[in-house]
């Protein structure tokens, strides 16, 4: 089931980790949904009307009653006669949201780690992508890498890491790691795709990173794969 949680306060408010804009809904990845469910501020908030728990951001499904939002939190949903949990579908139902594919054509140095940043415009669901050498200049030893990482303190975790806004960068998640380039592949396209999504908040970036062992740079292209919100 979708849950999301929505600031309802006029001002920011960071909880489980997570910064929320006012008025703002934020989605939870099932892997945080536990974590809000435990946590003590997320509980008291919700409580005191600070966080309105919801079954989408429409502003049409808002749970106004306490103990049924934080139920719901909790995965304690509603169930049929039959005592059975009724549960939403999966999300290869989209739930309305637009499916984007955004390409890029890149360029790596030879001989040097090779790092390129897209910042984030919107709140979007990252689903997967994919990756195609375009020439013959690959060698073996070359990997690619993608991660989301905050460069800009977005989060407000700097400080509590020790790091500098302009100097140090934030690695969130990675999800391709190590990922050897075949230069006897045939240049096909390789893919990568999850049956979840993983929230990307607006300010973050997304980080493409090749690592190239010639003498010639290489020529390839990204697109990756997500859900507007």
């Amino acid at each position: 089931m979708a849950i999301y949680a929505k600031n309802a306060d006029t001002i920011a408010h960071t909880w489980a980790g997570m910064q929320i804009q006012p008025a703002t809904y934020y989605p939870l990845e099932s892997s945080e949904e536990t974590r809000w469910a435990n946590d003590s501020q997320v509980l008291a908030d919700i409580g005191s009307g600070l966080i309105i728990i919801a079954r989408d951001a429409s502003g049409n499904n808002d749970i106004t009653d306490v103990s049924e939002a934080i139920n719901y939190l909790k995965g304690n949903g509603p169930v049929s006669e039959d005592g059975l949990p009724i549960v939403a579908p999966t999300f290869e139902d989209t739930q309305g949201l637009t499916t984007v594919w955004k390409g890029y054509l890149r360029t790596a140095t030879a001989g040097a780690l090779n790092i390129f940043d897209e910042v984030v415009t919107s709140q979007i669901r990252v689903r997967g992508g994919w990756y195609e050498i375009l020439d013959s200049n690959a060698n073996i030893g070359d990997y690619l890498e993608f991660s989301i990482i905050d460069k800009d303190d977005v989060l407000g975790l700097f400080a509590t890491y020790g790091l500098t806004v302009g100097v140090d960068v934030l690695e969130l998640k990675k999800f391709i790691r190590t990922e050897y380039v075949n230069p006897n592949g045939n240049n096909k396209r390789q893919i990568f795709e999850s049956s979840g999504a993983s929230i990307v908040i607006s300010g973050l970036y997304m980080r493409t990173s090749y690592l190239s062992t010639g003498t010639v740079d290489v020529q390839f292209k990204v697109v990756e794969k997500y859900h507007e919100i």
